[in-house]
């Protein structure tokens, strides 16, 4: 990169204004998610869900997942596919397991709950609540779905896998 442009240039065609993201500032930020229930054996993940009657928190809302844009982290659990059904984040090229890249979600977090609100974005005093799902970047994947992509772990040279769920 040499010059940095003062002015962003507009695409020549815009197709849909879904797909084109709102301008707004990015405030990178690391945050500690567990894997999803789905990822965990039988066994833990029901204690998971005895422990969190225990303590008022979703293990499924407040920890595993973080919700949002991110860059690696642990992938969301398969909604799509069924139980016997073999999973599509296997690299085509050569059948190794694949590692989250990026999430490109539909919505950044649960206002309602907001554990998962991103630090200095808190609503203030005399402002409405939030409401249901915050989406600042305006993006919509697919009728409200998430985008994701998952790198091979076998050889990085390999085409990233698409899954949108």
């Amino acid at each position: 990169m040499t010059d940095i442009l003062v002015a962003v240039p507009e695409p020549a065609y815009i197709g849909d204004d879904n797909l084109i993201p709102t301008p707004c500032v990015v405030h990178p930020e690391q945050v500690r998610e567990f894997p999803s229930a789905d990822e965990l054996e039988e066994k833990l993940w029901r204690r998971l869900y005895r422990w969190e009657d225990e303590i008022g928190l979703s293990y499924r809302g407040d920890l595993s997942g973080a919700p949002g844009w991110k860059a690696g982290g642990w992938p969301a659990p398969f909604t799509f596919r069924e139980p016997d059904e073999e999973d599509e984040r296997r690299c085509p090229t050569c059948q190794a397991p694949t590692s989250p890249l990026l999430t490109v979600p539909s919505g950044e977090w649960d206002g309602e709950s907001g554990s998962w609100r991103p630090a200095g974005d808190e609503p203030e005093a005399d402002a409405p609540p939030y409401p249901g799902n915050v989406n600042p970047t305006q993006v919509t994947v697919s009728r409200g779905y998430t985008l994701q992509f998952y790198g091979c772990t076998g050889d990085p040279r390999h085409l990233p896998v698409t899954v949108t769920q």
